[in-house]
């Protein structure tokens, strides 16, 4: 089944933990694509992967614009911050 590109927006914003969780759990996929919008967002799935991807550098791994505005959700973090405060 094909899912619309914002299917997920309204679980996101409501409790966005809640739907991270929700994904984890019913999915075996180390990665799993979040239906947030236009362009691709996946939930890391497998913690074996999430450590390496997370202190990979920027030139390397770019988060994206919607990780950046997650901060204002889930707060500052390694996921959120990039630069120097990283």
């Amino acid at each position: 089944m094909i899912k619309h590109w914002f299917s997920d927006v309204r679980a996101f914003r409501h409790d966005p933990i809640s739907l991270l969780e929700g994904m984890s759990f019913t999915n075996e996929a180390s990665f799993v694509r979040l239906a947030l919008g236009p362009r691709p967002v996946f939930l890391v799935n497998d913690a074996s992967l999430a450590k390496p991807l997370m202190r990979l550098g920027e030139e390397k791994l770019d988060k994206g614009a919607l990780v950046h505005k997650m901060g204002r959700v889930v707060g500052d973090s390694s996921l959120t911050l990039s630069g120097a405060a990283h």
